[in-house]
């Protein structure tokens, strides 16, 4: 995202557009999104992208909030990725470091799994 950027349903879609791609190689053909109550995420125009674009979405009617067994992410996976940052001995001094630190770190998961 950009330093000081408003996410408006325009610029969130945006941002999906550009990780779709990504989800696709990584996940194939089948894969779901979660929405939360954002407002850029709950946009008509959102929903409607959401509908014409990914095989399958999770609404926030359709989600209950701060589930640790529905929101594996926020519960299991930032955890592993953050215990992996740390223990890779990257120098964080900066974001710029911290992003550079965060991808070798989900390089390694990759490589990982690929075995």
């Amino acid at each position: 995202m950009e330093n000081g950027a408003k996410i408006n349903a325009v610029y969130y879609q945006k941002i999906l557009r550009k990780h779709l791609t990504h989800i696709r190689a990584l996940s194939g053909k089948h894969f779901t999104i979660q929405q939360d109550g954002a407002r850029s995420h709950t946009a008509n125009t959102t929903l409607e992208f959401l509908k014409n674009n990914v095989p399958d979405f999770i609404g926030k009617d359709d989600w209950p909030a701060n589930s640790p067994d529905l929101n594996p992410l926020d519960y299991s996976v930032w955890d592993a990725l953050e215990e992996l940052v740390y223990r890779s001995g990257y120098l964080v001094t900066d974001v710029n470091s911290l992003k550079t630190a965060i991808n070798k770190s989900l390089a390694s998961i990759a490589t990982a799994l690929d075995k």
